[in-house]
């Protein structure tokens, strides 16, 4: 991907090449236009090319496609993990083959919590009522018609073994895999294992995204990547390693591996060396924060960066 001029925030007009179907890394001190390159640049100008639903790029050997654009910035708003890794068909499918052999007529619409016929109406399948205070932040209570569950009555005697669709989503997804067969729901599986090679087995599909850490709901998308039978993707991230041990570090540098293997295409901004060292491509910005960088420092592989606060800082994490 070229980009011509390049003038957003501290960033003054210059020229940027990114290359496609590698792990690239944005680096810099706080403040030095990481942010404004991956956001305000890079994801607002395929943005606006986006209008078929598919942003092409004419790059040597021919035209690479994103047909899915995924950026840190509007993961998990307002979703389930089930609803990001779009699994509400494949619980359904799975609930609808368990009503059909209790001899049950309801359709796959009663399993979804976003359905009139499979919602409890008393919270419009939220599972919460909201309880407005005066002087401090609203209460969510559990819905006191479905007790939290999401689901009509009809719904909830259905069961797989021996759980209805409302504590299934409250499983662990370590606890799910143990119990469910490749064959019996092939996509379901897949999702489960991807969420637990991505370190996040502990999470329900029923758990909201908008309560998980940053971290955490930039994983889920990547975990989503890797079973999707989707063209590839650009996954624009913000810092992925925030917070993460040095154990989940080396286990998401073997996910962003495998995204890149699949045909998709990553660009993180980030400070932490241990993913820095293992991308393809850094571009390095500075030389300061604020008013003193938005310029590119330099670029090149992680053991190619000769000048400027990260290769000083690359250079002893990697020995040299």
């Amino acid at each position: 991907m070229t980009f011509r001029g390049l003038c957003a925030n501290n960033l003054s007009a210059w020229d940027a090449e990114i290359p496609m179907n590698r792990i690239v890394a944005i680096t810099g001190v706080s403040g030095s236009g990481k942010s404004s390159l991956l956001f305000d640049v890079v994801e607002a100008s395929l943005r606006r090319q986006q209008a078929t639903g598919c942003v092409s790029f004419v790059v040597p050997g021919g035209t690479q496609a994103f047909h899915t654009i995924h950026s840190s910035r509007d993961l998990g708003r307002g979703r389930t993990v089930l609803s990001a890794l779009d699994l509400m068909p494949a619980l359904q499918k799975l609930y609808m083959q368990q009503a059909e052999r209790e001899g049950s007529s309801l359709k796959k619409q009663a399993f979804s919590f976003s359905s009139p016929a499979g919602r409890c109406e008393g919270c419009k399948g939220s599972g919460r009522e909201q309880i407005p205070m005066d002087f401090m932040g609203d209460l969510n209570l559990p819905c006191a018609a479905c007790g939290g569950g999401r689901y009509r009555s009809e719904s909830l005697a259905v069961r797989w073994r021996g759980m209805h669709v409302a504590k299934f989503l409250k499983q662990p997804a370590q606890v799910l895999l143990s119990m469910l067969s490749d064959g019996e729901s092939h996509k379901l599986h897949r999702a489960l294992f991807a969420l637990g090679e991505a370190g996040l087995a502990h999470l329900s599909l029923g758990r909201d995204m908008s309560g998980l850490s940053a971290g955490e709901r930039q994983r889920v998308a990547l975990a989503a990547g890797t079973f999707a039978d989707r063209g590839p993707a650009l996954y624009l991230l913000d810092e992925p390693g925030k917070g993460l041990h040095e154990t989940d570090i080396q286990r998401l540098n073997v996910w962003l591996r495998k995204l890149v293997e699949m045909g998709h295409t990553v660009l993180m901004g980030e400070h932490r060396l241990g993913l820095i060292a293992h991308a393809d491509w850094v571009l390095d910005l500075g030389p300061e924060g604020g008013p003193a960088g938005g310029q590119l420092v330099e670029q090149g592989t992680p053991g190619s960066l000769g000048e400027g606060h990260t290769a000083h800082a690359l250079r002893s994490f990697l020995g040299g």
